[in-house]
């Protein structure tokens, strides 16, 4: 999967917009059937999954009831301290909880992940919060001092939350309810409050679970049928047969385009770089943008694929700019991400100093809390327009 971008989560309001002046056609779908078919399926193991939250809010006592993805929250009770940070909302933003010890080495080993994960997204909303939930020191009392002088020794390369669960009451609503033995293990919590994603901070989908919530594009239930229809389409794509791999992707991004952005550009890398079909490619993204149109992660996505995507046997920058100047539009009040877009397109063509012009002024229109990324990407424009001259420099020009 290819590397997801960090803009705020905007709300898709369903709108098909087209102000590029392309011509949009519909979405081919010759096999009507099996789309439905497919819908039906995931329809109904949503209804389900919503009935089994439904229960488990609404039923007997925690622990009856296995603690699975989709379900609410269970509160963080029984941290007898604080050691660093306190308790988060967890209806506030996305919250992480990994429940870790002092002496185990894989816990150990995930701090430093987790720690970049905290500094390049508590921006955003992203809260990490480490339990030690399984002490071996002895008293209640010394677990609790061995737990800060852990937190104190590491200094700012573990600067996230952390708790100590003496009682192991946290650890019995989370770890023993959802089945898991051993640590470390790992609950993401989306924004509202619901368990997206079970697992360990080692897993590979574990950092890309935290970017696609962090813009409101997790489900806890279709991402993952997402990820299999992605790996199916990609065993039939080997096999040359693009027809089935397509309309396996399609079928799923139909559902909600605004969800599936990063399905999206793998959809259009497939059909750039497997296929080698330049001219399908470019009309897929003609086809698709009005779904996505209001959209500003996914034309930041696809804008991103085709100006960064390390495999691109070639860019389609004309079809990036009309993407980028949609995502202008569709951020509205918040301008800056779609601004920077454009100044991507522009480096890649060369143009950099149109770039530093109208990456400055996304520089600008920032938030407070993201000037110091959008600055970063305006110093590297700059420091290559300037290496750029030195040789007309040189030449008197």
């Amino acid at each position: 999967m290819r590397k997801l971008t960090c803009s705020r989560a905007q709300n898709h309001d369903g709108s098909s917009l087209d102000p590029t002046g392309i011509v949009v056609t519909p979405f081919d779908d010759p096999e009507t059937h099996m789309m439905n078919s497919l819908i039906a399926r995931l329809a109904l193991t949503a209804s389900a999954a919503a009935l089994t939250v439904a229960a488990s809010v609404t039923g007997g006592p925690q622990g009856t009831k296995k603690l699975e993805a989709g379900d609410k929250a269970p509160p963080i009770e029984g941290v007898t301290d604080w050691v660093q940070g306190e308790m988060p909302n967890l209806s506030d933003g996305v919250v992480v909880v990994e429940f870790w010890a002092t002496w185990c080495e894989p816990c150990k080993r995930a701090i430093p992940h987790l720690n970049a994960l905290h500094k390049q997204f508590a921006r955003l909303g992203l809260k990490i919060v480490g339990i030690a939930a399984d002490e071996k020191t002895g008293s209640l009392t010394e677990n609790v001092k061995s737990v800060k002088n852990f937190v104190k020794s590491k200094g700012d390369a573990m600067g996230y939350i952390v708790g100590v669960d003496n009682m192991g009451e946290a650890k019995r609503r989370y770890m023993e309810a959802a089945k898991i033995e051993g640590i470390p293990a790992t609950f993401v919590l989306g924004r509202n409050g619901r368990v997206l994603w079970i697992g360990r901070p080692s897993d590979d989908r574990f950092e890309t679970v935290i970017k696609l919530a962090i813009q409101n594009k997790f489900d806890p239930i279709l991402t993952p049928k997402a990820w299999e229809t992605l790996e199916a389409a990609k065993r039939a794509a080997a096999l040359r047969n693009f027809r089935e791999a397509y309309l396996q992707i399609d079928e799923v991004v139909k559902m909600d385009p605004p969800l599936f952005g990063w399905l999206i550009a793998e959809r259009y890398v497939m059909t750039l770089d497997t296929e080698k079909n330049a001219e399908a490619a470019k009309q897929y993204l003609k086809n698709i943008l009005p779904g996505i149109a209001a959209d500003p992660y996914s034309l930041q996505e696809l804008v991103q694929t085709i100006c960064k995507d390390p495999i691109q046997s070639e860019r389609d920058l004309d079809s990036a700019m009309i993407l980028a100047q949609q995502c202008r539009k569709a951020c509205g009040s918040d301008p800056a991400p779609g601004m920077a877009m454009i100044a991507l397109v522009h480096a890649t063509k060369g143009e950099f100093e149109k770039a530093v012009e109208i990456q400055t002024a996304a520089w600008l229109a920032a938030v407070p809390g993201e000037k110091p990324e959008y600055k970063r990407v305006l110093d590297e424009y700059q420091r290559i327009r300037t290496r750029n001259a030195q040789p007309n420099a040189l030449l008197g020009e």
